[in-house]
C-alpha cells in the first residue's frame, strides 16, 4: 500500500510538471481575437494552392492553439480538397482548366510535377464575419493596403469591397501578426527585372505603406508582432546558376581586362 502511494504521488508531481512545461506564457498579450495579416507564409499555402489539408497547420493556427489551448475560434478561408491553385488557369492542363495542389507523379533523373485535377471548393464560404486569417497568397505590400478582388483575394475577401487590412481590422483584434512584403522581393528574384518582369518595391515606397499598416494596427490598441522578409537571394532559384560566366575547370568567376565580372546572362539588382 505504501509503495502504490509513493507511485501515485511520482504520478501525480509528474503529470503537473510535464502541464507546467508546456504551459504558454502569452504575457501581456492576449489571443482572445488573434488575427494574421499576410501572404502565402502565412496563408498556409503549398505546392502552389491553398486546400485545407494544409492550412489547418498554418502557423497562425499553431500559434492560436498553443496560445490558447483551444481548437475552435480562429477562422481561415479552408478550401477542400485538392485546393485552388493560385493559377486561374494551370501551367500544362490538357485541355485548359483550374486546378488544384502540384503533385509528385514520377520520380527520376527529371521528376515529373503536374497539378491535381479537380479543384476544391471553399468549406466556410458563408462565415458572417471576417476571417482570422486574412492573408492572402501573392499579395505585395501595397496589395495589403488597396486589393479588394482578384486571384486568391477574392476566396479570402470574398468580394466584399475591403482590403486585407481593413477586414482584419474590423475584427478589433486583441493581437496581430504582420508577415507581409516577401512578395515585394521574391517577384524581381523570380521575374529578371532585366527581360521585362518586376522590380523591387522601391524602399520609400515600401516604408511608406508598412508605416501606414503598422499605425493602423497599433491604433485599434492590439499587441503586435512582425516577421521579416527572408533573404530571397539564397534560394536555388536564384543561385543554382551563376549569374557570371565561369571557368568551368575551377569553377572561378572570369573577368574582363578592367577586373570587372562577366554577365552570363541578363540581370538585375536584387
Amino acid at each position: 500500500m505504501q509503495r502504490l502511494k509513493i507511485l501515485t504521488g511520482v504520478l501525480a508531481l509528474a503529470l503537473l510538471l510535464t502541464g507546467s512545461a508546456f504551459a504558454v506564457d502569452t504575457g501581456s498579450a492576449s489571443f482572445t481575437t488573434y488575427v494574421a495579416l499576410g501572404d502565402s507564409l502565412t496563408a498556409g499555402y503549398v505546392s502552389s494552392a491553398l486546400t485545407r489539408t494544409y492550412q489547418v497547420n498554418s502557423y497562425p493556427a499553431l500559434i492560436y492553439r498553443q496560445a490558447t489551448g483551444q481548437t475552435t475560434g480562429f477562422e481561415q478561408p479552408l478550401i477542400s480538397d485538392p485546393g485552388i491553385s493560385g493559377l486561374a488557369v494551370c501551367n500544362g492542363a490538357n485541355p485548359p482548366a483550374p486546378c488544384g495542389i502540384l503533385r509528385l507523379a514520377a520520380i527520376g533523373v527529371s521528376p515529373t510535377i503536374v497539378p491535381t485535377p479537380g479543384r476544391g471548393v471553399p468549406v466556410n464560404l458563408n462565415l458572417p464575419r471576417p476571417y482570422n486569417n486574412m492573408a492572402i497568397p501573392g499579395q505585395t505590400l501595397h496589395q495589403l493596403l488597396t486589393q479588394t478582388t482578384g486571384g486568391l483575394s477574392d476566396v479570402v475577401l470574398r468580394q466584399t469591397g475591403f482590403t486585407q487590412l481593413q477586414q482584419g481590422l474590423s475584427l478589433k483584434p486583441t493581437f496581430v501578426t504582420l508577415w507581409i512584403g516577401n512578395n515585394d522581393a521574391l517577384g524581381a528574384a523570380v521575374s529578371g527585372i532585366a527581360i521585362g518582369g518586376v522590380t523591387l518595391t522601391p524602399v520609400e515606397s515600401f516604408q511608406a505603406d508598412y508605416t501606414t499598416v503598422v499605425n493602423a494596427i497599433a491604433a485599434t490598441g492590439a499587441k503586435m508582432a512582425f516577421a521579416t522578409i527572408p533573404d530571397v537571394t539564397s534560394i536555388p532559384y536564384v543561385n543554382t546558376i551563376s549569374r557570371f560566366i565561369t571557368n568551368p575547370q575551377t569553377g572561378q568567376v572570369i573577368r574582363d581586362g578592367a577586373g570587372n565580372p562577366i554577365p552570363g546572362r541578363a540581370t538585375g539588382t536584387l
